[in-house]
């Protein structure tokens, strides 16, 4: 039989024995979802063991791994999305965009000043 594990009483990091007793899952699953990204793990020592953190581990239990992926997509769109704005912004604010609109406000004031003489 599984040994219980309390889960008040984790430590910070969890090895993955520790984290697939609290899971229920096998070993290489955790394995799985660290190269997936699912549930990323920290490499530690000569040997790279991996430790999980325990608020990881909570939130995997608390939302399950259908939610977390869902919260893992829309940050990264999140971030795809302001990375893609921020550079539509800094583009618009470059040097030769605003010698454009400059031309084009010169231009505009030089027609309606002809526009007005000729009136």
């Amino acid at each position: 039989m599984a040994k219980e594990v309390n889960i008040n009483n984790l430590p910070e990091l969890l090895s993955i024995t520790q984290a697939c007793q609290v899971l229920g899952v096998h070993p290489n699953t955790l394995r799985n979802w660290d190269k997936e990204g699912r549930l990323k793990a920290i490499r530690i020592g000569v040997r790279k063991d991996r430790r999980y953190k325990k608020e990881d581990i909570l939130r995997m239990l608390r939302v399950g791994l259908k939610e977390v992926e869902a919260e893992e997509k829309f940050e990264s769109l999140e971030e795809g999305f302001l990375s893609r704005l921020g550079y539509l912004f800094s583009s618009l604010v470059s040097s030769r965009f605003l010698v454009t609109i400059l031309w084009i406000l010169v231009v505009g004031l030089l027609i309606y000043a002809i526009v007005i003489l000729l009136s």
